[in-house]
């Protein structure tokens, strides 16, 4: 027999009521900006082993972004994080990069816009070099580098809201590592999103960033 349509209407509306908690946020009309990191090797402030937290850094990675971001970042801070060689003391650039080789690296970036979405273009850090007890060229790959995007809220200790983990970790410790692609979508609008790993050798280079963000 069948069941009458009011008695199914109930459960179909809590269907849809399921189903909508599932849907991505509808944002309205959104916008981009597109920082990179990753450049010649000679910039100011930014060379190979500059550190945040001292002030040639600081000063030319807040000029860099707000350069490309039309003057929106309004603070930057975290530990153990740098500009270093990408592919060694052959390489031209620098970009930035999580961690190193002694321990776990944070950085936050606060903005003032409200984000709701963050691309990156992340990869292993990798030192080609000689290894004189095999006789062999090896990549020098950092072979458990990952990295987790976030949201984040630097008061206090800083607390993690929505975050998306990355693993770069490989086997392949001869070749160099490809680049990756990664995006986190927001459920709540940000301010504040941040780049961090858990253990030293884990380095990751930030190469670029994009931010969507709502157009008020």
């Amino acid at each position: 027999m069948k069941k009458p349509i009011l008695l199914l209407l109930p459960l179909i509306l809590a269907l849809g009521a399921c189903n909508n908690k599932n849907n991505k946020p509808s944002w309205g009309e959104t916008s981009t900006k597109t920082i990179v990191f990753k450049g010649d090797k000679n910039r100011s402030g930014l060379g190979s082993g500059s550190q945040l937290g001292t002030e040639a850094f600081d000063n030319a990675l807040t000029s860099l972004i707000n350069e490309q971001a039309d003057n929106s970042l309004t603070k930057l801070g975290g530990k153990k994080c740098g500009t270093q060689l990408v592919g060694g003391d052959s390489g031209t650039d620098t970009s930035l990069t999580i961690g190193t080789g002694s321990y776990d690296g944070l950085i936050y970036l606060t903005f003032n816009l409200d984000i709701v979405k963050i691309d990156v273009t992340l990869q292993n850090y990798y030192k080609p070099h000689h290894d004189y007890q095999t006789n062999q060229d090896v990549s020098g790959i950092d072979a458990n580098a990952e990295a987790t995007i976030c949201s984040y809220d630097p008061s206090g200790d800083g607390t993690v809201i929505e975050q998306k983990e990355i693993d770069l970790s490989t086997e392949d410790v001869v070749n160099v590592p490809a680049e990756r692609e990664e995006t986190l979508e927001l459920k709540e609008k940000t301010n504040t999103i941040a780049f961090y790993n858990s253990a030293e050798k884990h380095r990751t280079y930030i190469h670029s960033l994009t931010v969507t963000y709502l157009v008020k």
